[in-house]
């Protein structure tokens, strides 16, 4: 059980702000081994040695607002971090208009119920979610790739301005 909860990709809903100003979301997948060392931080600093978690409970918005910056900061500074985005499609139609961010080739089928689109960070052509030796893909520095790392909506703050 122990390595199920230290591996695989985990989910956040990163705000946004539209050129409009409206609170948006963007969902991102970023891979478990990297939230772990998050929360780790986070019990260092909300909890003690024999208590590795949050001992008041008004300092869990704090902590959850830390933890979101934390997976900002993380992503910004390491965009080959990410493993998946995603936008509501009002959303994703204005991030292309303004970033020239598209949808992914590899985007899965949603229902028209699930207001969402899946995002190509990628600026080589390349399969998904793997290189072009179809193994899987870790770094934008491997050979084919995707490449994040000059898509202009991960050069902008957390927060996208208008």
């Amino acid at each position: 059980m122990s390595e199920y909860l230290h591996t695989g990709w985990y989910e956040f809903l990163l705000p946004a702000v539209s050129g409009e100003g409206a609170k948006e979301y963007l969902r991102i997948w970023i891979d478990m081994e990297d939230v772990v060392w998050m929360l780790r931080q986070l019990d260092l600093k909300y909890g003690d040695r024999r208590h590795p978690y949050a001992l008041n409970v008004e300092q869990i918005p704090d902590a959850q607002r830390t933890l979101l910056t934390m997976v900002a900061e993380h992503v910004l500074a390491n965009p080959e971090a990410l493993r998946r985005i995603a936008a509501p499609r009002r959303f994703a139609s204005e991030l292309w208009e303004r970033f020239r961010v598209g949808p992914s080739p590899c985007s899965l089928p949603y229902p028209p119920a699930i207001d969402q689109v899946d995002l190509d960070t990628r600026r080589r052509a390349s399969p998904c979610p793997t290189s072009s030796t179809g193994r899987p893909c870790r770094s934008p520095s491997t050979e084919g790739c995707h490449d994040v790392t000059s898509n202009p909506l991960f050069g902008q703050p957390p927060v996208v301005q208008p």
